[in-house]
């Protein structure tokens, strides 16, 4: 105790000395801590005396006595001397990590406590919270899962002198506070968050049966966006089902109806366009998880809907099941890009993009393999719809109660209260750049939250971006050419006479599909991601220039594959490159509209891109493509033979009427050509003008 007293006549500052050996002290006194509880109290008091003895500034040999001091306590006071047993040394791993991790948030809150007391309280509970988060990322993974290459790496983010000159220059921050965000950026690159299991950390934020990782959420993403573009697929998928059943509902004539199941394609389209605006506005404000919780329950209780229309033989049945789909999966569209982006690694950010992205193309091709295969089996295609809901059911469970608060707060939370808004990998290295070409990280970290606005001001804060509309238009060209390929792609390779069977047809289409979704998709983030490596600042310009070379050759090779017609093989080739071309730039669009927007509206923005695209794109494409079909081959439409539902047989007179119909989407692909173009111009034009070398 004599030492002990010595030490209440010592002080220690808070510089970086100070940091390096109570790291060393707090690590060793842990291990041994854990080793005997009696040394652990010991060591808590002579830290809060060190606590209380810190304002004077004392030579570095003050610090070399206060971290032998407490090693003498650990060791010689509360345990004997003796080698560690081999059996224990994975615990004294595990204690070590946890110990750094006690002791880097116990230097950022001493920090904080610097600030305090010179009276800016406001601004400490913010720095406070950033302690808290850097504590509770540091201790968030399974003590049995701890390596050493994490302890190295936890070593590693105690160099934080220097780094925080970015903060001083982006923000009006003191030298305390950007050490203390700093330190949190370095915890949350080395320790990723998985399990909250530290029984000193606030209970609220831990919930039984929480997903484990952002790991596991962007799988559940996957999941959900697989099963979204299976529903879309299984009308596309029996086309001479579906229309043999309007003929049968409606009572109308052979040959009219196309138009009928191009209204059924793009129902679902009007109403998700209409209220993904309304979920990507209150996600600023509400959890966004309940959201796709409730929205996802809607989607259910539609398809269920949609499968009660066969029995019931009503198309009105169908036509309602398939507007309230859209209703529901508009919550869940508009929220998983940005949570993506958000969460991501920032090495693989456009990767994780392009793999969810892919699940678009490959759930529309397994959409059209399992609703041919489902409406001409005995189950009927009622069953397709009604699988999907007992199919997506656990995955509804799973967003509205296994996600963790950490990750299930609202965009304005987000941002501005649970973590502090640090410059990404993308940003740092130039903060100023335009709003209109990059995002700038101009909102002071320690700012209070922004007022509420309206909705039509967050609209306008969306739109008013020349570069975001021009992006938002050549998506929209390029949805209405997909779109109407998706819908009425099987008829047409029966129609043409490249197949005989609706079953053969769905199924090689969708192969095609789905192996250039699978390739071109996460072939286009990985470039991005390649490109940008050195470059970050110019990420949007680089996306936008991908996006205009990978539309440019798709087009042309679309083209190509439609001058090799009537040959199948021939056609399939060029088809199935131009769509690895044309999937290639999905992530890299989305990237795009992310980046136009400040990320408190990224939801908001999807919301509004979605919209526009859909009413300008997919909303009118297979009405339109079905008309022009109706109006160019009359015969092609399906009668009844032999108590089989197969395509006319004078269909083959139309060839020439199928050929023309099919070469307008193609076509109309030139406009997103044009519109790209010109997005990329508007980027380079700005970025020359503020000194870049593009």
């Amino acid at each position: 105790m004599k030492s002990v007293r010595r030490m209440n006549r010592r002080t220690v500052a808070t510089n970086r000395g100070y940091y390096f050996y109570t790291w060393r002290a707090a690590a060793t006194a842990v291990v041994l801590g854990r080793l005997q509880q009696r040394c652990a109290v010991k060591v808590q008091a002579v830290w809060r005396r060190l606590l209380a003895t810190r304002e004077t500034q004392h030579r570095r040999t003050s610090y070399n006595k206060a971290a032998v001091h407490i090693q003498a306590v650990a060791r010689g006071r509360c345990r004997r001397r003796q080698p560690v047993p081999p059996n224990r040394k994975e615990e004294i791993r595990r204690a070590a990590f946890l110990g750094f991790a006690q002791s880097l948030a116990y230097n950022v809150a001493v920090a904080c406590e610097v600030r305090r007391r010179k009276a800016e309280d406001d601004v400490v509970k913010v720095t406070e919270i950033s302690a808290i988060n850097a504590l509770k990322e540091a201790q968030a993974s399974k003590e049995g899962e701890m390596q050493l290459a994490r302890l190295a790496a936890a070593e590693r983010a105690r160099h934080v002198t220097g780094t925080h000159a970015v903060f001083l220059r982006t923000y009006d921050m003191t030298k305390a506070e950007a050490m203390a965000v700093v330190a949190q950026r370095q915890v949350d690159k080395a320790y990723p968050v998985t399990w909250i299991s530290v029984t000193m950390l606030d209970k609220k934020d831990v919930h039984p049966t929480a997903l484990p990782s952002t790991t596991w959420i962007f799988g559940l993403f996957c999941l959900i966006n697989l099963l979204n573009f299976v529903d879309r697929g299984i009308i596309p998928g029996a086309p001479t089902q579906f229309q043999f059943f309007i003929k049968e509902t409606l009572h109308v004539a052979v040959g009219d109806e196309s138009k009928y199941l191009g209204l059924l394609a793009s129902s679902f389209i009007a109403s998700y366009a209409g209220f993904i605006l309304l979920f990507g506005y209150l996600s600023i404000f509400m959890k966004p998880f309940h959201l796709v919780a409730m929205g996802l329950f809607v989607w259910c209780l539609a398809v269920v809907v949609c499968g009660s229309a066969k029995p019931a033989n009503s198309f009105y049945v169908l036509l309602f099941g398939r507007i309230i789909s859209g209703i529901g999966e508009s919550s869940f569209q508009c929220i998983a890009p940005p949570f993506i982006d958000d969460h991501a690694p920032p090495a693989q950010r456009t990767l994780w993009l392009g793999v969810f992205f892919s699940c678009i193309s490959v759930g529309t091709a397994v959409g059209y393999e399992y609703g041919a295969l489902m409406a001409n089996s005995a189950w009927g295609w009622g069953w397709a719809f009604h699988l999907e809901a007992i199919m997506m059911a656990p995955l509804v469970l799973a967003c509205a109660f296994c996600i963790p608060d950490m990750y299930n707060r609202a965009s304005q939370d987000h941002h501005h209260h649970h973590h502090v808004p640090l410059p990404t990998d993308d940003t740092e290295d130039d903060p100023n750049i335009d709003d209109d070409s990059l995002v700038k990280p101009t909102q002071n970290p320690l700012a209070p939250m922004h007022d509420r606005q309206s909705f039509v001001m967050e609209v306008w804060a969306v739109v008013n971006n020349a570069v975001f509309m021009l992006t938002v238009f050549g998506t929209a060209a390029f949805t209405f050419s997909l779109a109407g390929l998706s819908v009425f792609g099987p008829m047409f390779l029966i129609g043409l006479g490249l197949f005989e069977k609706e079953t053969e047809a769905s199924m090689v289409f969708g192969s095609v599909v789905v192996v250039s979704g699978m390739i071109g998709t996460p072939l286009g983030g990985l470039v991005l991601d390649w490109s940008c490596r050195s470059r970050p600042p110019l990420r949007q310009y680089i996306a936008l220039r991908q996006v205009f070379l990978g539309m440019s050759i798709g087009t042309a090779l679309s083209l190509v594959a439609w001058c090799m017609l009537p040959n199948k093989w021939g056609f399939l080739l060029c088809f199935g490159l131009a769509l690895c071309f044309l999937f290639a730039t999905t992530s890299s669009n989305a990237i795009v509209i992310l980046l136009c927007v400040d990320p408190t509206r990224r939801s908001l923005a999807v919301g509004v891109n979605t919209l526009l695209l859909h009413l300008l794109g997919d909303v009118p494409s297979p009405i339109i493509l079905g008309a022009l079909k109706d109006a160019w081959a009359p015969d092609c439409g399906s009668i009844e033979r032999d108590g089989a539902i197969v395509l006319n047989p004078d269909c083959a007179k139309d060839f020439h009427g199928l050929l023309l119909s099919l070469l307008f989407p193609l076509l109309w692909m030139l406009w997103s050509v044009v519109s790209y173009g010109a997005a990329a111009f508007v980027v380079q034009r700005r970025l020359r003008l503020q000194g870049h070398d593009v």
